[in-house]
């Protein structure tokens, strides 16, 4: 198993393809190896300009399996909400 952080757009954290190839990318490993994946720990960053998301997500390799599946995280649409002023 292999433990990865990364540091994506909203976008990018939506779409597993696009993750799953980053994260198999920094851990030096081909994505065709990976067998299953637990996102650990997902958490967004909106102190500066650009929204982040950090992830950090756990890749199983050639048929290990998760002791233990995360909970799914969904962060719904919000483009379209009117703006909210965060004061603190």
């Amino acid at each position: 198993m292999h433990q990865i952080d990364l540091i994506l757009s909203p976008k990018e954290s939506c779409d597993s393809a696009f993750y799953l190839a980053r994260a198999a990318e920094l851990a030096g490993v081909p994505a065709s190896e990976i067998t299953s994946h637990a996102i650990l720990r997902k958490g967004i960053d909106a102190r500066g300009r650009g929204i982040v998301v950090n992830m950090r997500v756990a890749l199983f390799l050639n048929g290990e399996q998760p002791v233990s599946v995360a909970s799914k995280y969904h962060y719904g649409d919000v483009s379209q909400k009117p703006p909210v002023v965060v004061v603190g």
